[in-house]
């Protein structure tokens, strides 16, 4: 019996995990998307990727999206909780690379949270990022049930 709730707790926290990171995934790509001149204009205005500012403007929205389709496929889950890993390990370290390298700080409005500060938005990241580690780390076995 405690096996079988075990089992059932990891099972109802990966998917709580998966849920959410879909909620990100989407809620972010779907904002770029939506205010799409804008997030390219702001791109530009970004130190050290401004060159690549207009293939970034389709790119990550296009990632963002097929990250959180991925989730819906039991047999890549795994990849998902990669690639969120993976993509927000890369937003936290540009952001903080630009917070300590550069002389020019772009403002953080129309982000995903644009009332959060960069710090704020850098404590998001890191949370997500916990998530995402946490819904890969969680037992193979567990695993082997989802698929």
């Amino acid at each position: 019996m405690m096996k079988t709730f075990k089992i059932i707790n990891r099972k109802t926290s990966r998917e709580l995990i998966s849920f959410l990171l879909i909620t990100l995934w989407i809620y972010a790509a779907v904002g770029k998307l939506l205010q799409f001149e804008n997030f390219q204009i702001r791109l530009r205005q970004f130190p050290f990727i401004s060159t690549y500012a207009d293939l970034l403007a389709w790119l990550v929205p296009g990632v963002e999206i097929m990250i959180a389709l991925l989730f819906f496929f039991p047999r890549l889950k795994d990849e998902a909780y990669l690639a969120s890993t993976a993509l927000l390990l890369v937003f936290t370290v540009y952001i903080i690379a630009v917070l300590n390298l550069s002389d020019s700080i772009p403002c953080s409005c129309n982000g995903v949270l644009p009332s959060l500060s960069w710090k704020e938005h850098i404590l998001f990241n890191v949370g997500f990022l916990v998530l995402a580690l946490a819904g890969l780390v969680i037992s193979p076995k567990q695993r082997k049930y989802d698929q």
